[in-house]
């Protein structure tokens, strides 16, 4: 596991967000995937690291919510960064 100063979890958080409502439990609306490109573009992380936050970072704390009962508009920005 790695261990992120309070910098990259600062700069992490919005992408943590974003990528957190890929796994919502409602279908996302054109504005939803315009609001998530534009916060992972602003964010500077290359592709591969999007990915890798994606399957290593969110992924593992979220998707369990498509396959129960699911959480239908998303998290609070701190719960996703306390849960990641």
């Amino acid at each position: 596991m790695v261990t992120l100063t309070p910098e990259e979890i600062k700069r992490r958080s919005p992408v943590w967000d974003e990528l957190s409502m890929l796994f919502v439990g409602k279908e996302l609306e054109e504005y939803d995937y315009e609001r998530i490109a534009r916060i992972l573009y602003e964010s500077k992380y290359s592709k591969q690291e999007i990915d890798s936050i994606l399957l290593n970072e969110v992924s593992p704390v979220f998707r369990a919510n498509l396959y129960s009962i699911p959480e239908m508009e998303g998290w609070s920005s701190e719960s996703v960064a306390e849960e990641i």
